[in-house]
């Protein structure tokens, strides 16, 4: 070990002792040396103490702190002399209100951390435990401090939006267009220590996905004049029919045309194929369709699903001859 390494790990800076105290001081260190040997503890103390008093007469050092420093000379066995810096630390002591600032030298943190095999990373930090009132040793915990980017999406319920539909019976309700909820997508940095979430801080929001509002279609009384379509059910033809309900079955009508909301199933003999209708609580409908058993003064109206068709259940309506 050089003179060098010795006073750059004391952190000694700007300060150059005199030659006589450099001469004390390895003397101190030859006298330490020579005792170790004789008591058995150093075998080749020799080669070790020579490098190190070549080296304080040798090399000298510029330091450019004024800050005191002491080192102690040790031995372990397998691995020689070694060297512990003990520097000059200001400690703030809080007591009875006021802070009183003392000197002390101990061991610098960096040779602490370096001996435990630990590395800091770029936010780290440390901190010191002392509890006088036990016999537990002090402490030193290092506190992992890791910063981070998470995203959370967030529902968006969608809205729900009523609209008149004189086709469908006073009270009654069907689903035009079905609600879908969107999704927000949130940005937080989340900073922890040691794996615990201590700050979580919101940097934005996007909506990736937009909410679809539902359209649900609310029967009201039907007038006798429907201005949507400008007839007038005055003076027609009028038959009281049993409706029920049918939905797909992947099989086209009687007419060659594959079921679609409107078209209705009827028995030709009552009202011909292809007749423009107008069926109350339904609204306006064409005769497209026939079936088993549907005869007479029946009538089978097409909704979309199955749901719907058990709303609709078996009822007596009027049914209005357009043509």
């Amino acid at each position: 070990m050089t003179k060098l390494e010795v006073l750059e790990l004391a952190g000694v800076k700007k300060r150059r002792r005199p030659k006589g105290a450099a001469i004390c001081t390895a003397a101190a260190i030859f006298m330490l040396v020579l005792f170790a040997q004789f008591s058995g503890a150093l075998t080749e103390p020799g080669a070790a103490y020579g490098a190190i008093w070549q080296d304080f007469f040798v090399n000298p050092v510029q330091t450019d702190n004024n800050s005191a420093v002491r080192f102690t000379v040790g031995y372990r066995k397998g691995k020689g002399l070694y060297l512990q810096t003990l520097e000059e630390t200001p400690i703030k002591v809080v007591v009875d209100g006021t802070s009183v600032v003392s000197r002390t030298t101990l061991p610098r943190l960096e040779d602490i951390l370096q001996e435990a095999g630990v590395e800091l990373g770029p936010k780290d930090r440390v901190e010191a435990r002392f509890d006088t009132s036990s016999d537990q040793m002090p402490e030193l915990v290092v506190v992992r401090v890791n910063t981070r980017i998470v995203t959370e999406e967030e529902k968006i319920p969608f809205q729900v939006k009523s609209v008149q539909d004189p086709s469908l019976a006073p009270g009654s309700t069907r689903i035009k267009q079905a609600g879908q909820d969107g999704l927000l997508m949130k940005k937080y940095e989340v900073t922890t220590e040691n794996g615990e979430v201590v700050q979580k801080r919101k940097l934005g929001s996007e909506v990736i996905k937009e909410p679809v509002t539902q359209i649900t279609a609310v029967g009201v009384r039907s007038k006798t004049k429907l201005a949507s379509r400008g007839v007038s059910l005055h003076n027609k033809r009028v038959l009281k029919m049993i409706a029920t309900a049918y939905t797909h079955t992947g099989n086209p009508t009687a007419s060659g045309v594959m079921p679609y909301v409107g078209g209705v199933a009827v028995d030709p003999k009552v009202i011909p194929l292809g007749t423009e209708l107008y069926v109350e609580g339904y609204g306006y409908a064409k005769a497209v369709d026939t079936g088993g058993l549907i005869k007479g003064n029946r009538i089978d109206v097409f909704l979309e699903t199955a749901k719907e068709c058990y709303q609709w259940g078996r009822r007596e309506v009027k049914v209005y001859i357009l043509d």
